[in-house]
């Protein structure tokens, strides 16, 4: 499962960059490109999903890359090194998403798909699923909030159906300093098999951003009781650095 520090934990947990590149050729200037590329790596202290620690609440080396034509369709894939502690054998994350974010005015819909996959895990564990995702968002000036919603026929593990509705606000502080807080709530069917009970979870984040490299500390908690999952859900400090290229 992929968090979001934010989103995220991560929400809302993803970023899209990159600029239009110009290409001159002699003294014939071609238009912009369509096509946008972008990828980032990171180092956290946690990798926190949906507030749950996917790690056993120790470091993560993640990275990916995103593919967006003419600001509507996009595609990507994500890695990040996991750690469940239960015999699964799963020691990686790989996400592969795509979809298309239709854009109104200064609304933004998002209209999408991630798949989960953990190579090298026990096949009877069910670790592989698929979220589909919709979601809505609005921009004013630098300040954004967006609502998602991630659905699931078979969640996780097996667990069966899965919700998680979720709500983001970005805003800029101040300079290059920013503000993130992300509110979701998690439903699963078969709750005896996840282990968890349905849980509301929240993160407060602030980053700071100097040349496309950002340092960051998220606040992230949940209404899980520890009898369920330990440190993996309580209230933890999450500290990373994130680079944009």
């Amino acid at each position: 499962m992929r968090r979001n520090l934010l989103p995220a934990l991560l929400v809302v947990a993803l970023a899209l960059a990159g600029g239009k590149a110009l290409a001159a050729a002699s003294d014939t200037t071609r238009p912009p490109s369509f096509e946008e590329w972008s990828g980032n790596v990171a180092a956290v202290t946690d990798y926190r999903f949906r507030g749950v620690s996917q790690t056993s609440s120790n470091p993560a080396l993640q990275g990916g890359g995103d593919w967006v034509y003419n600001e509507l369709i996009y595609a990507g894939t994500w890695v990040s090194n996991v750690d469940f502690n239960d015999g699964s054998n799963a020691k990686l994350e790989w996400d592969i998403y795509g979809g298309v974010r239709p854009k109104l005015g200064p609304v933004t819909l998002d209209l999408g798909f991630r798949q989960f996959v953990y190579p090298g895990s026990k096949s009877e564990r069910q670790l592989n699923y698929l979220d589909f995702v919709a979601g809505i968002g609005y921009q004013a000036g630098d300040a954004s909030i967006s609502g998602n919603l991630d659905y699931s026929r078979d969640n996780n593990g097996g667990t069966g159906e899965s919700f998680y509705w979720s709500a983001d606000l970005y805003w800029p502080a101040w300079g290059n300093l920013r503000a993130s807080a992300h509110l979701g709530y998690q439903s699963i069917e078969d709750n005896a098999r996840a282990g968890l009970d349905d849980y509301a979870t929240w993160t407060l984040e602030l980053g700071y951003t100097y040349e496309r490299i950002e340092i960051f500390a998220a606040y992230v908690d949940t209404t899980l009781e520890r009898r369920q999952c330990g440190d993996d859900c309580a209230a933890r400090l999450v500290l990373g650095i994130y680079k944009g290229f």
